[in-house]
């Protein structure tokens, strides 16, 4: 019989002893895994508590409490099941499951770190960032205020985000496209920001860059309503900020291609 590597416990082997200075651990993820069957309905909350308290009464050392990923209604459900665990003072101990994807994890942790976030067509104080499904959304962005950054929505609308923090840019409704080609119109002619880390990762760049010759600010001001001088400004603020973000949504989709006649 081939040994047994040591992080490996059997439980076939009856009375194994455990590793040494290792114990065996339990770690129950009903809360997590248990609950995906299409054949069983999603417990509330208030059930999920009770999971909880059952978890720690049989004395299993940790539980996943969620994926937070799946969604915000899944974040609000793990924040109120680990405040559980705090304030009723339970043995068990909590895990998050998270898919191991870049695309998933660096954005979040990118914003921690940025000093201009631009939001076009999104409302993170509502939707929690989208794609990215980030908690506190809102507290996150303030957080680049607070730090000295800036934090501007585009939006046609006073969006619930733009009330609560940083600057709103008006906008008319489908000419997002049009300012962000000005913008790189900017970058790319005006200041002649170098292309080539861009390159290893996109592909239509030059095709894009081409497009955006013809769109310099003066032209997609008469068509956004965003002065000339405050799109080279968010072009220059962007080229300058140690770490920014450009987050997009939906609402950039829908750009008419009638607004650039």
């Amino acid at each position: 019989m081939a040994k047994t590597h040591p992080l490996i416990y059997d439980w076939n082997v009856v009375n194994q002893p455990p590793a040494a200075g290792r114990g065996v651990m339990l770690d129950d993820e009903t809360l997590r895994d248990g609950l995906q069957s299409p054949s069983v309905r999603t417990p509330s909350i208030d059930q999920k508590i009770r999971i909880l308290h059952l978890i720690n009464d049989l004395g299993i050392d940790t539980a996943d409490i969620g994926l937070p990923g799946a969604g915000p209604h899944v974040v609000k459900d793990v924040e109120r099941l680990a405040r559980e665990i705090v304030d009723g003072k339970l043995a068990v101990r909590a895990n998050c499951a998270s898919r191991t994807l870049a695309s998933d994890i660096q954005p979040i942790v990118d914003i921690a770190h940025n000093e201009l976030f631009v939001c076009l067509g999104s409302n993170p104080a509502i939707s929690q960032m989208s794609i990215l499904e980030m908690p506190n959304a809102l507290g996150r962005l303030r957080e680049v205020v607070e730090r000295g950054g800036r934090v501007i929505s585009v939006d046609p609308r006073r969006t619930e985000t733009a009330r609560r923090v940083g600057e709103h840019w008006f906008i008319r409704p489908g000419t997002d496209a049009y300012l962000l080609l000005a913008v790189l119109h900017v970058l790319v002619v005006e200041l002649g920001v170098s292309r080539a880390a861009v390159q290893r990762h996109a592909v239509g760049l030059e095709a894009l860059c081409a497009a955006a010759q013809g769109w310099p600010p003066e032209r997609a001001a008469r068509v956004t309503g965003i002065g000339a001088g405050r799109i080279r400004e968010l072009a220059r603020a962007y080229q300058r900020a140690n770490g920014a973000c450009l987050y997009v949504s939906t609402g950039v989709t829908p750009s008419s291609a009638e607004a650039c006649v």
